[in-house]
């Protein structure tokens, strides 16, 4: 599900943050268009950091812990992506939801595996 789920979110991700990032431009939006920018860069890296510490540095603990940051940072890039473009960000819900799906998913592998 992974290799289908991640690539309809990215999509879901760009679109939902360029509309975000169009709606806060202003004057009196600068503060909230450079805050929510800052929040998508954090969750960007959190994103790719994920998989890099994951896959590539097979740390499983430190993956759990990623991801669950990673979900944190995706409700929080949802609350402001909806505070700024309202109902039509909404769209976003399923990825803090999908995030903690892989929080749990991490967690449990790492679980499995920490004997090792």
């Amino acid at each position: 599900m992974f290799p289908v789920v991640w690539p309809l979110l990215y999509a879901d991700i760009a679109l939902v943050s360029a509309q975000a990032l169009d709606d806060s431009r202003g004057v009196t939006d600068d503060a909230r268009r450079t805050a929510f920018a800052s929040a998508l860069s954090i969750n960007l890296i959190l994103n790719a950091g994920w998989s890099w510490v994951f896959f590539n540095q097979r740390r499983l603990g430190l993956a759990a812990v990623t991801a669950a940051a990673l979900t944190a940072s995706s409700v929080d890039l949802t609350r402001r992506a909806t505070a700024v473009s309202g109902k039509n960000a909404l769209v976003l819900a399923p990825y803090p939801a999908w995030c903690a799906f892989a929080t749990a998913l991490s967690t449990h592998i790492w679980l499995l595996n920490r004997h090792r």
